[in-house]
């Protein structure tokens, strides 16, 4: 998702200073910025990209990984001073909150930045991003979503930007979890799982992600564009937060039993629509003696 964020960003025309653990890659968008002319540096260290920016994406695996890279804790995040984070990434609301305090304290000013899409939505610029932070900061951001997201939505304070990517998960994730289970059903009764993807796509519930996941379930394409060991991730923060206002969410639950039993079942590197491994798998009624 960085990477094809960043294409983006460059394609419209912006300057970049850029940093991977795996140095190659970046060379797509050295590539890029060869062809348009437009200048990109790659640089050795998380530092030197904060002493150059004054605005500075993030879009890192866990909190964890984004502490680790700012040097959250030692004399080293002090190099966010006077610097504009945002942070693309789906984190815990209680951890979006405390990163906004330590970089507040630190003199430097944050905005949460959630995107709901996943590859493809991406690479074509149509992710709606769900921005959180003080006003003056947000306004300053906005601009630069042009060319990533449909939509870029001011949800408030920190961390609503969060809450409200949490709060959406709900309904991709459960729809995703229904495309498999409607896939199971077809192929209990020998349908034509083109025709089912065809007749659903077309449908009063198409959507891009109905479209391009009912069609991959048609072909059995697991290929990741999301995939389950990150949903489950980013579900199960969902999960956490409903718990914690006690919350119930009884369809949610039973797909994070699905995506668990995926995980078990050794697909965590697939796409979010393995789940159907999980439903193959479960017991028939004949099984249980039923």
């Amino acid at each position: 998702m960085g990477e094809v964020m960043a294409l983006r960003l460059l394609r419209a025309g912006h300057s970049l200073q850029v940093w991977n653990r795996t140095a190659a890659k970046a060379e797509p968008l050295l590539a890029a910025a060869a062809e348009a002319g437009i200048h990109v540096t790659v640089a050795t260290e998380p530092a030197e990209v904060l002493a150059a920016c004054p605005v500075v994406f993030l879009m890192l695996a866990d909190g964890g990984a984004t502490d680790a890279v700012l040097q959250r804790g030692t004399p080293g995040f002090g190099a966010v001073r006077e610097r504009l984070l945002v942070n693309c990434a789906t984190v815990s609301p209680d951890y979006s909150h405390g990163l906004e305090q330590a970089l507040r304290s630190a003199g430097a000013r944050f905005v949460e930045a959630p995107v709901s899409g996943s590859r493809k939505p991406a690479e074509a610029g149509t992710l709606i991003a769900m921005l959180a932070g003080e006003p003056d900061a947000v306004a300053q951001v906005a601009p630069l979503f042009a060319p990533l997201a449909r939509q870029a939505i001011d949800c408030g304070p920190v961390p609503n930007g969060t809450l409200t990517k949490l709060a959406t998960n709900i309904l991709l994730v459960n729809s995703v979890a229904a495309l498999a289970e409607m896939m199971h059903f077809a192929d209990a009764h020998g349908l034509d799982r083109r025709k089912v993807a065809e007749v659903v796509s077309n449908g009063q519930l198409g959507s891009d992600n109905v479209r391009i996941r009912s069609a991959k379930l048609a072909e059995r394409d697991f290929s990741p564009h999301s995939a389950i060991r990150n949903v489950l991730d980013s579900l199960g923060r969902t999960g956490a937060a409903a718990a914690e206002r006690d919350c119930r969410l009884p369809l949610t639950e039973r797909t994070l039993d699905l995506l668990r039993e995926t995980v078990r079942l050794g697909h965590a590197e697939e796409d979010m629509i393995a789940m159907a491994h999980a439903l193959h798998a479960l017991p028939t009624a004949d099984s249980q003696g039923k």
